[in-house]
């Protein structure tokens, strides 16, 4: 999991839902770095949350899967 900030809300006024810090999962991280949707990422930091933004899955979820 890492922690991303993504194309949001860009009719939005504030800049935090135009491009919002949430955490991504692996898989969804690989099929959003082709696409121009993910602007950085990081490691993952639990300050932005502990479910995947796209789709949902935990960062528990996650470790089990890969294990």
């Amino acid at each position: 999991m890492k922690t991303c900030v993504v194309l949001g809300d860009l009719l939005s006024d504030l800049s935090s839902d135009n491009y919002p810090t949430v955490p991504v999962c692996d898989d969804c991280f690989a099929e959003s770095s082709d696409s121009e949707n993910t602007i950085l990422s990081g490691d993952f930091d639990t300050l932005f949350g502990n479910n995947c933004y796209y789709c949902g899955k935990s960062k528990q979820e996650e470790e089990n899967e890969q294990s």
